[in-house]
């Protein structure tokens, strides 16, 4: 009684696979005719599966597939799903990779730390990730989930002006760009001084920061002048652009779900996750205000409560009972 854990609700087996697919900037009806139809069309020849749901939104397909479970589980069906899903060769240019998912309760949010001030976002953002990096260390600690948290982007407007002024197309721009930003295999070549060897040759041309971008050369004429991004655009590290603003108690924040992994106890780890973002607090920015939001440890104590109060009551109401029917001493060993 002592040594089981508590927690909010025990680990379930949803039977369902979900199959994901992102495609940045497309209509949810491009992404229904071009990859949710024939994805399911796909999908449905496996045996086991108990009905297909789709949802196609902007930017983003989702196939849900619900298993019978006395033909499969979700953990025999996922190699057959991900087989097809890697044979589904029609995938339109831009969209990223489907990823097959199985539904279930064992990564179960226990906790939601805010990080919140009028301060700037990047501080805000080197404040959630120092808390994230502590509280990932916590054994008990599945993983951390951000809400709010914008990423880095570099971000090259093209000036028109000076385009024609050069005589570059945004085509040219782009095919610059792509040029130089790359890392792929060159082959192997035989290692002389050891015949049993081999050296693997890579083509590393990524970009490291702003200035690589600023200074690749887009067109040189035959002096060696060249033209590159800087001279025909604005080049700067931004946020990504988002659709909604994370606010709490109207502050600007960055929240930290964290997730338990299974079989832990839900008090025990609330409260370690609490101690740590207590002990770091004072390595925190002025002006960055911690918030605890959608604590489920909250929901476990307040059901032991209701037990042990029942406990208590059942108790002291059998006592009375008995005492009253019987001596004192034999209504206590009863």
């Amino acid at each position: 009684m002592f040594n089981i854990n508590r927690e909010v609700f025990p680990n379930i087996q949803f039977d369902v696979i979900n199959v994901e697919t992102s495609y940045q900037g497309a209509a949810p009806e491009s992404l229904e005719r071009l990859i949710t139809n024939p994805l399911e069309q796909d999908l449905s020849e496996l045996d086991g599966i108990k009905q297909i749901t789709s949802f196609s939104v902007e930017g983003q397909s989702i196939i849900a597939l619900q298993l019978d479970p006395d033909q499969t589980t979700a953990l025999e069906a996922k190699p057959d799903v991900e087989d097809i899903v890697s044979g589904f060769t029609d995938l339109p240019e831009g969209a990223n990779t489907p990823i097959v998912t199985i539904v279930d309760s064992k990564l179960f949010p226990i906790i939601e730390i805010s990080i919140a001030g009028e301060v700037s976002e990047k501080i805000l953002r080197e404040n959630a990730k120092f808390l994230e990096r502590k509280i990932e260390e916590v054994d008990e600690v599945a993983k951390v989930n951000f809400k709010g948290l914008r990423d880095y982007e570099i971000r090259i407007e093209a000036n028109s002006d000076k385009l024609k002024r050069y005589q570059i197309s945004l085509l040219d721009l782009v095919a610059a760009l792509q040029r130089n930003n790359i890392n792929i295999p060159g082959g192997v070549l035989p290692d002389s001084s050891d015949a049993n060897k081999e050296i693997i040759i890579r083509t590393i041309g990524e970009y490291n920061d702003l200035e690589d971008v600023k200074n690749t050369v887009i067109r040189a004429n035959a002096l060696g002048r060249s033209i590159r991004v800087k001279d025909v655009s604005d080049v700067n590290l931004v946020f990504k652009d988002t659709k909604y603003k994370q606010l709490t108690n109207s502050r600007p924040s960055i929240n930290l779900t964290v997730m338990r992994k299974s079989d832990t106890d839900a008090i025990n780890l609330v409260n370690k996750v609490k101690q740590v973002v207590e002990d770091n607090r004072a390595a925190l920015n002025t002006g960055i205000h911690i918030d605890y939001i959608n604590d489920n440890s909250y929901f476990v104590k307040r059901r032991l409560n209701v037990l042990k109060n029942n406990l208590a009551i059942g108790l002291a109401l059998v006592l009375i009972i008995l005492s009253i029917i019987l001596p004192l001493p034999v209504a206590l060993v009863t």
